[in-house]
């Protein structure tokens, strides 16, 4: 990754339709995959309607997410850590970092807060947060 969230990468996502815009992959990096959570989360709908507004919304989340990236992998380069712990994992600003971090070969930890009183409810969780979710529900 290299620069700012370029003018590359904007003329690119301009032309895209949302069907592109889920599966856009640049400079290796799955932007449409790590920002489909946040879409579907911000619009409160699973199956994300093809309007002007929302593949507008996708394209200013995928530049987001790539600009966050760049930052983060500024941020590994400069202090070498030894793992990453973000919130959940889920959102665009937490996915991007995530895979920086696991691109670096940092083990990256997802952390969820549950109901009960701190410290009880913090869930580490690796390497995917879902996963550790799915498993407490079908217990």
């Amino acid at each position: 990754m290299a620069g700012d969230p370029d003018a590359d990468l904007e003329e690119v996502v301009k032309g895209l339709t949302l069907d592109e815009l889920q599966t856009f992959t640049y400079e290796e990096m799955p932007l449409g995959e790590l920002c489909l959570p946040s879409m579907r989360w911000i619009l409160r709908r699973h199956h994300l309607v093809d309007d002007a507004s929302t593949v507008q919304l996708y394209r200013d989340y995928i530049l987001s997410a790539y600009s966050v990236a760049i930052q983060f992998e500024a941020l590994i380069n400069e202090l070498h850590p030894l793992a990453v712990m973000v919130f959940n994992g889920m959102q665009f600003p937490e996915a991007a970092a995530r895979w920086v971090a696991q691109k670096h070969g940092i083990p990256a930890y997802s952390m969820r807060l549950g109901c009960e009183p701190l410290p009880l409810s913090l869930l580490p969780v690796r390497p995917r947060p879902t996963r550790l979710i799915s498993r407490i529900i079908s217990n």
